[in-house]
């Protein structure tokens, strides 16, 4: 009987605390009452909660309370929390539920201005999350070793924390603020599936071992305004082909050990930007770390030049209805051109790809863009076609009618005049009036206009 009683028990408390989908909304230091009421306890430990949806105000006695979850949970929604005392996802965020794949931060923008230190890390099926607008503050490791695979960072952005994504093996594809200034210490140290990046302007420094073991990158674009990059920043990052740089002053690096430590460079290049006499490409040939790219073996620094690539043939155009343009799809240096309509002229012209069908009368601007690559800066430019109604004029020319015995020359105001001259069957006839007597013929007969020198001729052949 007590086996009996005891596997009862057991079952009962399996089946209370088996996961759940629980929406609450709580006033600040409410949220563990309200996850009480609404999934229950045992031992005094939440019960487990899979999909959790959070409205209202929060403090960090909140968070705190979503320590008490058993790991069950995989989604949690703050959409709609309108408030968080101190706006910031405090440390350690949710780095306990190792299954949590979905996350979605409060929608209106300044709830939240700080990601607390590890908020995120060693999640590993969190593929990606959408950080909201006024987030200024990404803390350290808060990315570290989870499944992140791609990420836009807000330009409110301001401030990373070191190791912001170390370890992020998954991470493919990640856009950054506008508004950074430092790329701090081990920022994307392991994100080995990381093949291409791009620095923003306004970014300063690099920090240590930033890319150290990024072994896919292949391609870096650093700004004109980085000034300093910190010890073995590349280290490790043994795919690397391309490094471009904008910044006319060779950016400072003084460690012991190499800038781009065990990376064969002879299989890579060094992009500076174009200066008469090639004084920048001589700085970096001398500079320290970046002379790395400059040796006995092999000569790897080249400029990159701003040139306008140049699109012949696109200038504004008269056109007719019916009518239909095929642009070029390249420009004369090969570089892809894509084009856009101006909108609601669809009575003017429609535009598919790089075809323009003429539809009716008016005037329509076209607007061809290249985005631009290394060594061409990128251009748009707009056109205006002109579209004209089909000329229907030819139908009102002089012409021959006939009605029972007569033929006349006919058409529009005096253009019948100029014909003096009538043939029936290759035989003048009296042409009296513009019109003529044809009651002799029968039979299949060719009726001929001509003015008096016989140049301009016009026909009618009938049958009677």
């Amino acid at each position: 009987m007590k086996k009996y009683f005891f596997l009862l028990a057991m079952l009962c408390s399996v089946a209370l605390i088996q996961a759940q989908t629980v929406s609450v909304t709580v006033e600040e230091g409410g949220l563990r009452a309200a996850l009480v009421e609404k999934a229950g306890e045992t031992d005094g430990i939440l019960n487990a909660i899979s999909d959790l949806t959070i409205a209202g105000t929060l403090n960090i006695t909140d968070f705190y309370a979503l320590r008490e979850i058993r790991t069950a949970l995989t989604r949690i929604d703050l959409s709609k929390v309108t408030a968080i005392s101190g706006r910031e996802i405090p440390w350690p965020g949710f780095n306990q539920f190792s299954d949590l794949a979905t996350v979605l931060l409060p929608e209106t923008p300044g709830v939240v201005t700080t990601i607390g230190e590890a908020a995120f890390s060693f999640l590993p099926k969190l593929k990606t999350i959408e950080i909201p607008e006024g987030v200024t503050t990404i803390g350290g490791s808060v990315f570290r070793d989870s499944g992140i695979e791609s990420l836009v960072l807000p330009n409110t952005v301001t401030s990373l924390g070191r190791e912001v994504f170390a370890g992020c093996t998954a991470l493919k594809s990640i856009i950054l603020s506008e508004n950074l200034t430092a790329i701090p210490d081990n920022a994307f140290n392991g994100c080995s599936e990381l093949a291409s990046l791009s620095i923003p302007e306004g970014v300063k420094t690099i920090g240590g071992t930033a890319f150290q073991n990024a072994r896919k990158l292949k391609t870096v674009e650093l700004p004109s305004t980085l000034e300093e990059l910190y010890n073995q920043t590349f280290r490790n990052a043994t795919a690397l082909e391309t490094v471009t740089i904008y910044a006319d002053v060779p950016p400072k690096y003084d460690a012991l050990w190499p800038l781009f430590r065990n990376i064969d460079l002879s299989k890579a290049t060094l992009y500076v930007p174009a200066s008469e006499n090639g004084t920048v490409l001589e700085a970096y040939k001398s500079a320290e770390g970046w002379n790395a790219f400059w040796t006995e073996e092999f000569t790897n620094i080249k400029e990159f030049k701003y040139e306008q690539s140049i699109l012949e043939g696109f200038e504004d155009i008269a056109v007719k209805f019916g009518d239909v343009l095929v642009f070029p799809t390249q420009t004369d240096q090969e570089l892809p051109v894509t084009y856009t309509i101006e909108e609601g002229k669809e009575a003017v012209a429609t535009l598919a790809g790089n075809k323009l069908t003429v539809t009716g009368a008016g005037e329509v601007q076209i607007t061809a863009t290249q985005a631009g690559n290394l060594f061409y800066s990128e251009f748009e430019k707009t056109i205006t076609v002109t579209a004209t109604a089909t000329d229907y004029s030819w139908l009102l020319a002089p012409a021959i009618d006939y009605e029972g015995d007569i033929a006349r020359v006919v058409g529009p105001g005096g253009t019948t005049a100029i014909f003096t001259k009538f043939y029936v069957g290759g035989t003048e006839v009296p042409l009296t009036g513009g019109a003529a007597d044809i009651s002799g013929a029968t039979g299949t007969i060719e009726l001929k206009a001509t003015t008096a020198d016989g140049k301009q001729v016009i026909r009618l052949v009938i049958k009677r």
